[in-house]
């Protein structure tokens, strides 16, 4: 089970390639903005959305937060 976070869009996207996940559907409006990945040799699947969360667990600097939940 896959559960990571990312404060960088490129960073998140090039770990779920690395995985072996191809973009199978993707949704954005405005600050909602999530995509849905499928594995290329199985039917597990990755769900990416952004939050808007603290960065890290040691400030209080709030920005969008990129999460990774496999489905």
């Amino acid at each position: 089970m896959v559960n990571q976070s990312f404060t960088s869009f490129e960073k998140a996207k090039e770990y779920v390639k690395e995985l072996g996940y191809t973009l199978k559907h993707s949704h954005t409006f405005k600050e909602d903005r999530s995509f849905i990945f499928k594995h290329k040799h199985s039917k597990k699947h990755l769900y990416l959305r952004s939050t808007w969360n603290y960065l890290n667990d040691n400030s209080l600097d709030m920005g969008t937060v990129w999460t990774i939940q496999s489905l």
